[in-house]
């Protein structure tokens, strides 16, 4: 539990949104790399418990972590209700997270259900959103 415990620290401290950008958020690689499987599992837990800024903060930090559990988490804060307004750039930063990594070269496997979240969540919004989520939408299989 030492790197969860580290994790959800660093994710709940007040930084400054520039601080946070430009350092910070690189200090939680080291917890995402080293987590165990029931840690994962346990992250995956504390999302309903968590606040949008703690899980904005966790989807930029995932594109750092191992693709095999980075990807599966982006999509299950995707599934965040879409009408609720705070969890909007939370969405917007799990698909700028999931884009990064196809461009990287990591295969991201969409469900049924999957496509069918992101093309909502694309229709919901317009402007730059909606294009990245087309382009993931693109990127994927």
């Amino acid at each position: 539990m030492q790197s969860l415990d580290s994790l959800d620290a660093h994710l709940q401290t007040d930084f400054l949104d520039d601080y946070w950008s430009d350092d910070a958020k690189f200090h939680a690689t080291p917890a995402l790399r080293q987590m165990s499987e029931k840690e994962w599992d346990d992250l995956a837990a504390l999302i309903p418990q968590r606040s949008s800024r703690w899980l904005t903060r966790l989807a930029d930090v995932l594109y750092s972590a191992p693709p095999v559990h980075a990807v599966p988490m982006l999509l299950k804060l995707l599934q965040l209700l879409p009408s609720q307004p705070e969890f909007a750039e939370v969405h917007e930063t799990a698909v700028d997270s999931l884009t990064a990594l196809a461009d990287d070269g990591i295969q991201i496997a969409l469900g049924a259900e999957d496509i069918t979240r992101l093309e909502s969540l694309a229709n919901s919004r317009s402007g730059s959103f909606a294009s990245n989520v087309r382009s993931l939408l693109n990127k994927s299989f």
